[in-house]
Parts: C-alpha cells; sequence; structure tokens
C-alpha cells in the first residue's frame, strides 16, 4: 500500500551543529501522522540538489503511529553531538543556503521541505529549525514562518535540538524589545522578554527567545544563559 502525502512528516532539520562538524551532527527527524507503521525500507531521501539515498536497514527502520524517527549522517551518538539516530544514512549533505529534505516511496512525495537558510526560514547556527509543534503537517511545513530555532541542549556539550522528542514552542522566538537587532515579535508575552532586552551592546546577530531566556550564541559556547552572567 502506497503512503498518503503528510503520512510522515519532517518536523526537525540540522542543519550546521556547530559543536561537531556538519559531516559528523547533521540529521532531521519525522513524525508519523498516520494510524500505521510505516516501514522505511524502500524509502528514498533526497536534499536539494539532488543527491539521493534509498533506506536499507533489513528491517529495522520503522516509525510507528504518533511518533518520530530521526535520519542522521552519524549513528555515533560519541562523536554526533549526543543524538540518538534510528537510522544512519550516506551520500545526502544539508547546504546552509538553499536546500531541501525530500521523502518519498514508490514515486509517491510524501512530504518535503525546502529551506532558504535565513531568509524565511530560520538561520540556526548551532540549533536545529524546529517545525512549530503545533503546526505538524505537510502543508504548515512549507512555509519559514512556521519553524524557529530549537532552544534544548541536546547534552552539555552538544547543539540545540529536540531529536526523537516534542519540538520546543515557536510562538515566542526572534523577540526584541529593545530593537537591538531584532524585529519585535507582537505574539510575545511582554512579560517575558528576551534575554538582552536590556543589554543594547549584545550582538545584533545574536538570536533570542523571549520564553526560556536562551540565547543562542552565548550559550553555545558557554553552555549557560547569559543573562545570568552577562550584565
Amino acid at each position: 500500500v502506497l503512503p498518503y502525502a503528510g503520512d510522515l512528516v519532517i518536523t526537525e532539520i540540522m542543519v550546521d551543529p556547530d559543536a561537531v562538524g556538519d559531516t559528523l551532527g547533521e540529521y532531521f527527524e519525522i513524525f508519523n501522522t498516520s494510524n500505521e507503521l510505516i516501514p522505511l525500507d524502500g524509502w528514498i531521501i533526497e536534499d536539494g540538489v539532488n543527491e539521493v539515498h534509498q533506506v536499507a536497514s533489513g528491517g529495522t527502520a520503522n516509525v510507528y503511529p504518533g511518533d518520530y524517527f530521526v535520519f542522521g549522517v552519524n549513528g555515533n551518538a560519541a562523536t554526533n553531538g549526543g543524538v540518538t539516530v534510528d537510522y544512519q544514512y550516506a551520500d545526502i549533505s544539508l547546504s546552509q543556503g538553499y536546500d531541501g529534505v525530500v521523502l518519498s516511496f514508490g514515486g509517491v512525495i510524501v512530504d518535503e521541505v525546502q529551506y532558504d537558510w535565513g531568509i524565511t526560514f530560520p538561520l540556526a547556527t548551532g540549533a536545529s529549525m524546529i517545525l512549530d509543534p503545533t503546526l505538524i503537517s505537510d502543508l504548515s511545513n512549507d512555509q519559514g514562518a512556521n519553524w524557529c530555532g530549537s532552544t534544548t541542549l541536546i547534552d552539555a556539550n552538544g547543539a540545540f535540538g529536540t531529536p526523537g522528542d516534542h519540538n520546543d514552542a515557536c510562538e515566542c522566538r526572534d523577540s526584541d524589545d529593545d530593537l537591538a537587532g531584532y524585529a519585535y515579535d507582537p505574539a510575545c508575552d511582554p512579560s517575558l522578554p528576551d534575554c538582552d532586552d536590556a543589554h543594547a551592546s549584545t550582538p545584533p546577530t545574536a538570536v533570542d527567545t523571549c520564553h526560556d531566556g536562551i540565547h543562542y550564541y552565548l550559550a553555545r559556547a558557554a553552555r549557560q544563559d547569559p543573562c545570568h552572567s552577562h550584565p
């Protein structure tokens, strides 16, 4: 039986892990929206520049209804940034520019995401791009505005991401009440400002999320909340 479009939805993409090299730490995650277990052997993974890999796991790559599944370039959690990978692929690399992830089976494209890296989709260095967990569908993930950068550390020395788990909320991304570099996001609760709102000297290229005080660029290096460590 051929799957329907949207039975599997791409929900997370790690393009630039930063804590480890791209060839060690790239991954992407899918979610099974159907009511059926979906075996993945024979499925085709493609990126946006026609790199192709056919899944061949010997029957071990299966995604259960309502569950996540992580594809990664490196299955060794000791060297990939602490990610538990369900299936290791080859011949696919994710560019920091225009690129994408395409999933198909039997000639049917079940889901695809074509990202632009910083234009409408997040420029998420050191963090994965995650789909808003309230918008998990094959249509919603086409829109860059429905994605944000993860704010959860994978491990103490890794990047930010939620591989194999629920994504972080996206509703308060890129808040910048002090106008130090990011446009104000009216969706953010004024009582939950981004962590550098009182500090105009914070680099304007820094990415903040107003609800948890994580400042990606500093936290990536210091592994701590810079709101508590940088005056």
